[in-house]
């Protein structure tokens, strides 16, 4: 499972009425809601209606529901060949037409960054992001016009809704590269997580100055996943290859997170409950787990 995938669990629990509570019990039933047929790597909920979904495929294609994921239908196709993997999908909240697709390419270290302006029917790429490979992309909760973008090279960052990049990352870095997991402080845009195949790293001051935050982490851990906890921003989930990590200090310091199998403990994606911030859900590579009490169990 890839990252951000755990959405569809919390989306589904959502769409079909399922309390918190009820979510906090015995998953017993499972059913498929398609689209059939492809890789599905990442999922966005329009803003203005829960019941639009929009879907990334790894064969270029975006799908969309109207309808809680029932029933799905072929929206638009990114670029004009068929390996754009969209791992990344954006659904702006300040505007619902607006949407923002991050793709890398199979076998190729190209991609790219994707805007569209009238609900996903059609798509224009950033120039300045062309033949970038874009692992994450993330949209600033306190200010929507900020966009931070991870890719093979470095970290960029965008202050217009995607029409102006920068990169915030040391250039040429040896380091901070290879970015896989993007968060933002949802109080301060200037506060960047970033997460790399070879441990995370931080600025608060928006890229001049970054420093690694790894105390605490098994040195040389993949970061899959960052997520921050909205209502205690200094409280940090990271998940890596090694197993999944908690700072209570904004990421000067992790603790590992245990109760997971040893076989298990590559953990793809986090996603925190919205309704009660104490459950977490980690998809790992044999199965999807939880923790009820913030991490404790």
């Amino acid at each position: 499972m890839r990252r951000k995938l755990l959405l569809l669990f919390l989306l589904g629990a959502s769409l079909l009425g399922i309390s918190s509570s009820a979510a906090q019990g015995e998953i017993s039933n499972w059913i498929p809601v398609g689209p059939n047929g492809g890789d599905a790597r990442s999922l966005a909920v329009d803003p203005g209606n829960p019941q639009h979904l929009y879907l990334g495929t790894t064969t270029s294609w975006i799908y969309q529901s109207v309808d809680g994921g029932n029933t799905w239908k072929r929206l638009a196709k990114l670029g004009k060949a068929d390996n754009l993997v969209v791992d990344s999908l954006v659904a702006d909240p300040s505007n619902t037409k607006i949407l923002f697709a991050g793709v890398w390419e199979v076998d190729r270290s190209g991609g790219g960054i994707y805007i569209s302006h009238d609900g996903g029917a059609t798509w224009t790429a950033s120039p300045e992001m062309d033949g970038q490979s874009v692992r994450a992309l993330a949209q600033s909760h306190s200010s929507p016009k900020t966009l931070v973008a991870g890719t093979l090279k470095g970290v960029y960052r965008s202050e217009d809704k995607g029409q102006h990049w920068k990169e915030i990352s040391p250039p040429e870095s040896g380091e901070i590269r290879e970015v896989e997991s993007i968060a933002i402080d949802p109080y301060d845009p200037n506060t960047i997580y970033a997460g790399t195949w070879h441990l995370p790293w931080k600025t608060t001051d928006g890229g001049a100055n970054w420093h690694n935050t790894k105390e605490g982490l098994i040195d040389d851990s993949d970061v899959f996943s960052i997520i921050i906890d909205p209502s205690r921003p200094t409280v940090i989930y990271t998940s890596a290859c090694s197993g999944i990590y908690k700072s209570d200090n904004a990421g000067e310091l992790y603790r590992k997170v245990q109760g997971i199998p040893s076989t298990a403990r590559r953990t793809r994606v986090l996603e925190q409950d919205p309704t009660n911030r104490n459950v977490v859900y980690a998809g790992t590579t044999e199965g999807l787990y939880r923790t009820m009490d913030d991490g404790v169990n």
